[in-house]
């Protein structure tokens, strides 16, 4: 029987790897973005070229984008009470998943939750989780059950916009983790069952002068560790949206997001070596211009939230 010590050590020292790597992928996207601020800088310039060609005033834009911003605001305060305020216990979620066919097959190992790993640049994106805080990381108390959202907000006139790094309030992620130990030397097939209860705004005007923009992502990494090794992790995207701009459609959505999915892993496992199974829940906004939103929450209130199940093993060769 595995020493709790030792797999609590183990865990440790991985759960510290994933805080490392995140806060390496965060240098990396805000030299990214500066990177994109300089070529939105340059057709800044183009377009203001062509306003003045047209006689028109820069300043009527940056006015109007004002007005957006603020009814931005008006509208958020309109629609945020109803996605937030409502009750979900949960208990429905674990009735379906008692009832998938995959519990039928024999032989299979049940393995439920060990831990999770929580992080954001920003806490408030982290906010409703109590347990061990660190920096930008949460080991939450009940890892059966997490809380994480991500936002941003554009400002200004969109054409007008200058190289700055993402928002800290732009992305968060939930790793989810399961320890097990194969029986057999073999082909395992690992499937993970996850629950998700949250909401979306997404608000962005397409028109040649505004220049608002926002895109919005929901992606889901599975991965194994055994001997030392992580093997080929594999992406599962959950939504996506990429509108405004000049081409891409105006988009007002609010919508509810309440879906249960569940994520598969094909392996050769090794008999009688700890396992490790993680599941990773990403989740990006990004929007430019004033009046421009993207968010994703999974957060507010106790009916929105993301809620992890267990792990279905079995050997298919």
């Amino acid at each position: 029987m595995p020493n709790l010590t030792d797999v609590n050590h183990q865990f440790r020292q991985l759960h510290d790897e994933a805080v490392r790597a995140y806060e390496e992928k965060r240098v990396s996207q805000q030299k990214k973005q500066e990177r994109i601020g300089q070529l939105q800088q340059r057709r800044q310039e183009h377009i203001s070229t062509m306003i003045h060609a047209l006689q028109l005033d820069e300043h009527t834009f940056e006015r109007i984008a004002h007005e957006e911003a603020i009814a931005l605001q008006n509208h958020l305060r309109e629609v945020r009470p109803s996605l937030a305020k409502r009750t979900i216990s949960g208990a429905e979620d674990t009735k379906q998943l008692a009832l998938s066919p995959l519990f039928q097959i024999p032989n299979q190992k049940i393995v439920p939750i060990y831990a999770a790993t929580l992080l954001a640049s920003d806490p408030t994106n982290l906010m409703g989780n109590p347990g061990e805080h660190g920096n930008p990381w949460i080991l939450p108390d009940n890892p059966g059950q997490v809380k994480i959202r991500a936002y941003d907000a554009g400002a200004g006139w969109g054409c007008a916009a200058h190289p700055e790094p993402s928002p800290p309030t732009n992305d968060a992620s939930a790793t989810f983790w399961y320890y097990f130990v194969p029986d057999n030397y073999g082909i395992w097939n690992l499937t993970a069952f996850t629950t998700f209860h949250g909401f979306l705004i997404l608000k962005a005007r397409s028109d040649l002068f505004s220049c608002e923009e926002i895109t919005m992502a929901i992606i889901a990494t599975m991965n194994v560790y055994q001997d030392g090794i992580w093997h080929t992790p594999v992406d599962t995207s959950l939504a996506y949206d990429d509108a405004g701009g000049f081409d891409k459609g105006s988009i007002d959505d609010t919508l509810r997001y309440d879906t249960a999915e569940s994520f598969d892993y094909r392996i050769a496992l090794a008999q009688g070596d700890p396992v490790w199974i993680t599941l990773t829940i990403n989740l990006h906004t990004h929007a430019q211009g004033g009046g421009s939103y993207s968010e994703i929450n999974f957060s507010e209130e106790t009916g929105n939230f993301i809620q992890p199940g267990i792990v279905a093993a079995f050997r298919s060769g």
